[in-house]
């Protein structure tokens, strides 16, 4: 009968130990996925900040495409006769210059849309890290705390 008292004492140990070891694994991987999700949200802040350099970068590539269409239609103008500040050519570059700044402006106003949503993704993600975070600590440390008071006959 000492034998079967000995296993049964044992028994309350072992399985305390494991929940110990999976509670404090589990509050380490709660760390690492808080990090991972954190990450992500920096990640999603970056790209958002890039689109401004993107959205400028376009715009001046558009104005530069602006500035060699005038040129060239100024240069074929003077070729034929045609004084820059007359007839359709001045409407034609008036006209265009109106356009490219609607593409610039509708540019930006698309890139503030996508900015808000990357900024909403990244604010979600940093909401969603620490909640899960919190509820995988309170689950692993009750765990922990279960593990230990089997083990040490709580």
């Amino acid at each position: 009968m000492t034998e079967q008292s000995t296993q049964s004492g044992k028994m309350p140990t072992l399985l305390g130990s494991f929940q110990m070891l999976r509670g404090l694994s589990g509050l380490m991987s709660a760390d690492v996925d808080y990090n991972i999700l954190q990450r992500q949200a920096n990640q999603k802040e970056l790209e958002a900040d890039n689109l401004d350099v993107q959205i400028e970068q376009q715009a001046n590539m558009l104005r530069q495409q602006f500035i060699k269409a005038v040129g060239s239609a100024t240069y074929g103008g003077a070729r034929r006769g045609v004084k820059v500040g007359e007839g359709n050519l001045a409407q034609d570059i008036e006209q265009s210059a109106i356009n490219v700044d609607k593409d610039i402006q509708t540019g930006r106003e698309n890139v503030a849309f996508k900015k808000n949503i990357l900024k909403s993704q990244a604010r979600q993600l940093r909401s969603t890290a620490s909640a899960t975070a919190d509820m995988n600590r309170l689950d692993n440390f009750e765990k922990f705390i279960t593990g230990a008071s089997s083990m040490f006959g709580g």
